[in-house]
């Protein structure tokens, strides 16, 4: 019939249940009208005007907006027909804010393999301590770490770190090598293979489809809640990236060599991430009427192809370390007669999975001989 409430109380019907247990909204519910009792400040009570029937139950909802710090304990009543059910209420408010800084994120050049990091501080202006009931995120990705839990008055406080790991996706979403490196380095001295071809296209694809649903950049949030302040925001935003280990480096092309004489070329590549880079080298597959998205070479076949003749310990494996340049090297080349030779080595990481490097040499025929001129 009637509900009376303290003075800065709104209390509300929130949903009602019925005798099958189903619970619908209020404002869906198709029941005798329900007025909600929003109190003002000035109100005390409200007429319901609400039949409950049998079985059926009502949860009320109660919100509290005050415009002075205070502390109060008051009563609820429900006045029914047949009875009065009473429930106090207190609370206590203060006079503050709660502000966070930074208060927006941007990590930029991310990818699954480098974990970006950054710090959240706080800072109250509330007569009393603030706990921090929860710090969350609206996305997997972004990783919050609490480290503090409790906000002293007008005191800066580290309440922990945000966290951005690309990597935390389905394994399909995953662009980098990482998604599909079995974690082994083989032991046919770098021979290459299908199966990575194939996944190298795949990985690849799924970066196009990334660039083209514009799903590299990304915004998200995270949330900090206390006992005293709710939802206070900070907007995040980042960009991901498809590193390279190469650097500038596009091909290793050799000068003019003689037939049967030797060139030494080496490079270096760069391992971005944060965790130890493997690096195999595969053995050069030559491109005279082949197509390397097509070809398993296979050990005899590749063997014969030894005008550009990479280390052994190379195409067995080596580590680069994280944040770090390593160089490879020395590649030779063998000119077995005059012309233009090319093939293409191909780095295989757990980082970028496969990186074709062109190779290019020219070899020519004759010697140059000096001459006494008298």
């Amino acid at each position: 019939k009637s509900l009376g409430s303290a003075v800065g109380l709104t209390v509300t019907i929130y949903s009602v249940t019925d005798d099958n247990n189903n619970t619908v909204d209020a404002s869906m519910a198709n029941y005798k009208q329900c007025r909600q009792a929003r109190e003002s400040s000035w109100s005390r009570s409200a007429d319901l005007g609400w039949k409950l029937m049998p079985g059926h139950s009502i949860t009320f909802r109660v919100e509290l907006f005050s415009r002075r710090e205070e502390q109060v304990s008051e009563v609820v009543l429900l006045r029914t027909d047949k009875e009065t059910i009473s429930r106090r209420i207190a609370y206590k408010t203060m006079k503050g804010e709660l502000k966070l800084s930074p208060s927006a994120l941007n990590f930029e050049s991310v990818f699954p393999g480098r974990i970006a990091k950054e710090p959240v501080f706080a800072r109250s202006t509330y007569s009393a301590p603030l706990n921090i009931t929860s710090f969350y995120s609206t996305d997997p990705r972004i990783i919050p770490e609490i480290t503090n839990l409790t906000l002293m008055p007008e005191e800066e406080t580290c309440i922990g770190y945000v966290i951005f790991d690309a990597s935390q996706v389905r394994s399909e979403e995953n662009y980098m090598g990482s998604a599909v490196w079995d974690g082994s380095i083989d032991d046919t001295d770098g021979i290459i293979k299908k199966s990575d071809f194939k996944h190298a296209r795949r990985l690849l694809s799924v970066w196009r489809e990334l660039i083209d649903a514009n799903a590299h950049r990304i915004l998200g949030s995270v949330v900090v809640n206390t006992d005293i302040v709710l939802e206070t925001i900070i907007d995040l935003q980042a960009s991901l990236d498809r590193p390279s280990i190469l650097g500038g480096f596009t091909e290793l092309h050799f000068p003019l060599t003689p037939v049967g004489k030797h060139q030494a070329r080496d490079f270096s590549v760069h391992n971005p991430s944060d965790q130890p880079m493997q690096v195999q080298l595969m053995l050069p597959v030559p491109t005279d009427n082949v197509s390397p998205s097509d070809l398993e070479c296979r050990g005899a076949a590749c063997k014969e192809e030894n005008t550009f003749v990479a280390p052994r310990a190379l195409r067995r494996g080596k580590i680069v370390p994280p944040q770090s340049w390593s160089k490879l090297g020395p590649f030779f080349y063998f000119p077995k007669e005059e012309g233009t030779h090319q093939a293409t080595l191909y780095i295989r990481t757990n980082l970028s999975l496969l990186i074709p490097i062109p190779l290019k040499g020219e070899g020519v025929a004759g010697e140059l001989d000096f001459k006494d001129g008298n």
